[in-house]
């Protein structure tokens, strides 16, 4: 739903109504979200992710690294 195009102007209330809720299942998307969404997704979509305290498999756990990087990197150019 997050990621439906009618939700473009409301996924930072979305993000924000998860917070109660483990989102570890849903990592890729959060960073997805915290890369390439506005400020306020940006916010909920990190503090999403920082509450995350369950186990993340290596291979998502790099996955999203690699999506950061990449993120950083069309930034710097």
């Amino acid at each position: 739903m997050i990621n439906h195009p009618k939700t473009l102007g409301a996924r930072g209330t979305l993000l924000f109504a998860l917070k109660p809720f483990d989102c570890s299942g849903h990592l890729e998307t959060l960073v997805y979200h915290l890369i390439t969404g506005n400020f306020e997704v940006q916010a909920e979509a990190y503090q999403l992710i920082e509450a995350i305290n369950s186990e993340v498999t290596d291979e998502v756990l790099l996955k999203c690294i690699l999506k950061v990087k990449d993120g950083l990197n069309e930034i710097e150019r």
